[in-house]
């Protein structure tokens, strides 16, 4: 049995999204392949994952792109975090360094360069994980579009587990 890899892409439109799924399922249709917009979200994908690939796109948010790999970092140490920074941001790369990024590109990047590096942080993710003997069950967690229900059933879960 192989393992299953999980790849996140973290962004606030779906522009890296778009561009690498198709390439990911052509390669290999096994992969498990998240999108998320929040680091609330982000966090709940990762926990329980032995070594997630996550790309965090910095945009035009640099703020809540650190927050979400602080969060990555913080609930899946053993993450694989690249952050895209488009813009080139003086300061950016070793803050998000600090925080918890595995790398950061700054600048303009090709989709080609980008699906490279995640496929190698994937099998190198599949070969960490079959020997770290562990990643928790991952519950299917429905995308926003697919349940409109979701959202709001997930919101409610998480007062009654703070407490509220």
């Amino acid at each position: 049995m192989s393992v299953r890899s999980i790849v996140i892409i973290h962004e606030r439109i779906a522009h890296w999204h778009r561009r690498l799924r198709p390439r990911f399922l052509s390669w290999d249709a096994e992969l498990e392949w998240a999108e998320t917009r929040s680091a609330a979200d982000l966090s709940r994908r990762v926990l329980g994952i032995a070594h997630p690939v996550i790309l965090v796109d910095a945009a035009d948010w640099p703020a809540a792109a650190l927050e979400a790999v602080g969060t990555a970092r913080y609930r899946s140490p053993g993450a694989s975090i690249l952050v895209l920074d488009a813009l080139d941001r003086a300061g950016f790369a070793p803050a998000a360094r600090e925080v918890g990024a595995t790398e950061v590109i700054s600048g303009a990047v090709r989709v080609s360069e980008i699906f490279a590096i995640l496929v190698r942080w994937t099998e190198v993710a599949r070969v960490r994980t079959a020997g770290a003997g562990w990643s928790a069950p991952r519950p299917q967690i429905p995308e926003p579009w697919e349940d409109p229900t979701a959202f709001a059933t997930r919101w409610f879960e998480g007062l009654r587990w703070s407490g509220l």
